[in-house]
């Protein structure tokens, strides 16, 4: 009975203690939260960060001064040149951020003198790179000048977007090319048949639907959907006829890749220069300031890390003192 009774005491401490810590946490929280929704407050009056008017508070503007008035009070050496990052995944889920970034790019091309976009993608879905592709040629419809540099990789999707750069700067292994469409589609059709289960698939239109999972493919449907794909691939040429002049098309649409530096030696025209990013922003912000655009982070995300993180340690704890007390699953 009086083990018992120490065991209950244990419990209640232990549990004593975690609402301790509970509410510790969530009290920093709190005054965390406070403090960002001023700091948020206090960006969203801010429009003239680092010499750009911006139009957005959830745009971020950092300036590298130019290394040859360091030190001094020289003053900058012509307007300051732009730099945006670009990191890419199958969906280019960057794609709406960049967008909003050559919103302001735009809005202050009176203010700058090129952009610089530092490119890393694979490629991915055709119409997600392809809104990336059209967000950069805004940029060179403008008439600002603009520059893509590739540290590992811009391939398939990723060298689409790059296309309307005036020049494809590029690491010597990094990846360009694959210009080429492809697409897999695992059928079950025979293999549900032969089980008893008869799939059923119902259109409006010829070919509303020609390759599925699990429908059933005729040669018809085949063609159709391979016609599809060479379309794809004959717009993806187009454009790179149109931005890389004087290259081979029949050789650098066959799908391959090259490394940046094989493409010079083999005169393919896919890019222009070789070297890597931190390079060749080095060299630029020699006599220029560098403004590096980005997004914020939305505050709220933060925080929700932040609670995350604060119950993970509260639970580990708890968990920690009931095992001590030979109270386990």
């Amino acid at each position: 009975m009086i083990q018992f009774i120490t065991d209950i005491g244990s419990m209640l401490g232990s549990w004593l203690h975690a609402g301790f810590w509970l509410v510790a946490i969530f009290g920093v929280l709190a005054i965390v939260g406070a403090i960002v929704k001023k700091k948020s407050d206090e960006d969203s009056k801010i429009r003239d960060l680092e010499g750009l008017k911006t139009l957005s508070k959830k745009t971020c503007v950092v300036r590298s001064v130019s290394h040859d008035r360091r030190g001094g009070t020289r003053a900058q050496n012509g307007k300051p040149i732009a730099v945006v990052r670009f990191d890419g995944d199958v969906m280019a889920t960057e794609r709406s951020n960049l967008a909003l970034l050559v919103n302001e790019i735009i809005f202050n091309k009176d203010r700058i003198s090129k952009l610089i976009v530092v490119v890393t993608s694979p490629g991915g879905a055709v119409p997600h790179y392809g809104h990336a592709f059209a967000e950069l040629e805004r940029v060179r419809k403008a008439g600002i000048e603009l520059d893509v540099c590739v540290d590992t990789v811009a391939a398939s999707g990723g060298y689409l977007m790059s296309l309307p750069a005036n020049k494809i700067i590029a690491a010597p292994f990094a990846y360009v090319g694959s210009i080429g469409v492809v697409a897999q589609v695992l059928n079950y059709h025979d293999l549900l048949k032969r089980i008893g289960v008869n799939p059923l698939l119902f259109t409006a239109g010829q070919f509303k639907r020609t390759v599925t999972s699990t429908g059933e493919v005729t040669d018809e449907g085949k063609a159709h959907f391979q016609g599809q794909l060479d379309r794809i691939h004959h717009a993806f040429g187009a454009l790179v006829a149109k931005y890389r002049t004087g290259v081979d098309i029949e050789r650098v649409t066959t799908g391959e890749h090259w490394s940046a530096q094989e493409s010079v030696e083999l005169g393919l025209n896919l890019v222009d220069e070789i070297a890597t990013s931190s390079e060749y922003l080095f060299s630029a912000n020699g006599n220029r300031d560098l403004i590096t655009l980005s997004i914020k982070k939305d505050p709220k995300s933060k925080l929700l890390s932040l609670m995350s993180a604060g119950i993970d340690m509260v639970i580990d704890k708890v968990a920690a003192r009931l095992s001590s007390n030979g109270v386990t699953n």
